[in-house]
């Protein structure tokens, strides 16, 4: 549904904030765990976990709270079926309210339709040698005045009577 570096997609689920404590790692741990609590079809698509400022006015008190906490989104990738999303919705709603783990989180009242997109970027990181031979390389095609990548043979051929007369 994209390009090889990136993949668009959309969500539905509920947004919940976990405190980050000492009780913290545990709670991830059991997310992700090989004992997951998490039950198919639902998934964690966003762990946000610190925020950087922002160019509105967001004081830095304000700031400071938002980063000792965790925001996650829990939930499932939408279906064409609407009678199966409204199922998914209904158990949805049940598993969040119902998992003694959500207890004393912070969750939103009403789940919501999240979209964006997965980047799947491979950092390239060029070293200084590598980058400096190319550069010499680079400067004796320039010198030399000949370009080794085009021969006769690669021109193409114009017959003798298209060929333009230059008088």
């Amino acid at each position: 549904m994209g390009a090889d570096w990136y993949n668009a997609f959309s969500f539905f689920g509920y947004e919940i904030t976990v405190p980050s404590d000492t009780t913290y790692p545990k709670f991830v741990n059991r997310l992700f765990g090989p004992s997951s609590i998490l039950e198919e079809p639902f998934v964690i698509t966003g762990i946000l976990t610190e925020f950087h400022s922002r160019m509105d006015e967001t004081s830095d008190a304000e700031l400071a709270l938002l980063n000792e906490h965790a925001h996650i989104v829990i939930g499932f990738y939408p279906v064409n079926d609407l009678a199966k999303m409204a199922e998914l919705g209904r158990s949805l709603a049940e598993y969040i309210v119902d998992n003694p783990l959500l207890n004393g989180l912070e969750i939103a009242k009403t789940p919501r339709f999240y979209a964006g997109i997965e980047w799947f970027v491979d950092i390239y990181e060029e070293t200084s040698d590598d980058s400096d031979n190319s550069d010499e390389d680079d400067d004796d095609e320039e010198e030399d005045g000949s370009d080794d990548t085009t021969s006769d043979e690669d021109e193409p051929k114009i017959s003798p009577e298209r060929k333009p007369k230059c008088d």
